[in-house]
């Protein structure tokens, strides 16, 4: 039963993989998308997220102008003009369980670095941070960093307890005293208040959709409270209430 259940998991990430690898990242059709506005939306809210953590850290002089961040769930790079806007940034290490993401990210770097001799360094890492503790990737494994940033994607941990244990590991084993971390979730109350209006385990729109794969009248579970959310042309894929 063990096998078959850690099985079940493997295909699950391997799901994941498979839907963020495939994802265009042409800057001309998004632009032309439904949910451009809430892109827009969402990129504000991080922006925000991370000027502020920016600007308590330089208040505390935590980080002596010298800051070290670690970046998990990075995607393809969207916020990499969020980090390179904040000047006191020295160091990024950048990881996510998608392969391609990484290889667009790093593309994205280099070309940015072509153009700004002065820019932080980068690293990334190709890595389920919900598996695997992601230090023994790290050329010093003993670094720290002053902010850990985790957007749109902590909720996946939610799985299972094992899983959770690790994210979290992956998160404060890696902050510095008096670190930061800053993160976004789905708003689990929000989903199962909608669920129960609706009475049915499929809702939504003609842009998002949610699908409960556990039963929804019977107490959720803590962890393993798995549904599939469909929001048009960026997400459709499995995903876990926090």
């Amino acid at each position: 039963m063990a096998d078959v259940d850690t099985k079940n998991k493997e295909d699950l990430s391997a799901v994941i993989v498979r839907h963020y690898d495939s994802i265009d990242n042409n800057f001309a059709t998004r632009n032309e998308s439904r949910i451009l506005f809430l892109r827009n939306f969402n990129n504000w809210v991080k922006s925000v997220l991370i000027q502020e953590a920016v600007l308590k850290l330089r208040d505390t002089r935590i980080d002596d102008g010298k800051m070290h961040v670690l970046d998990i769930a990075c995607g393809k790079g969207g916020d990499l003009y969020k980090w390179k806007n904040n000047s006191c940034l020295e160091h990024l290490v950048a990881v996510d369980i998608s392969p391609g993401s990484i290889i667009n990210y790093e593309s994205r770097y280099a070309d940015l670095k072509r153009r700004n001799k002065y820019i932080f360094d980068a690293k990334f890492i190709v890595a389920d941070c919900t598996r695997v503790i992601i230090n023994k990737f790290y050329e010093n494994p003993s670094m720290k960093f002053h902010l850990v940033n985790c957007q749109f994607a902590f909720h996946y941990c939610f799985e299972s307890i094992q899983q959770a244990e690790c994210m979290l590991k992956n998160i404060s084993s890696n902050l510095i005293s008096g670190g930061i971390f800053i993160g976004t979730i789905p708003n689990a109350s929000e989903i199962v208040r909608r669920q129960r209006e609706c009475g049915k385990k499929k809702f939504g729109n003609s842009i998002y959709n949610i699908e409960f794969m556990c039963d929804p009248e019977k107490l959720l579970p803590i962890f393993g409270a798995k549904y599939i959310f469909h929001l048009e042309g960026v997400v459709n894929c499995p995903e876990f209430l926090v």
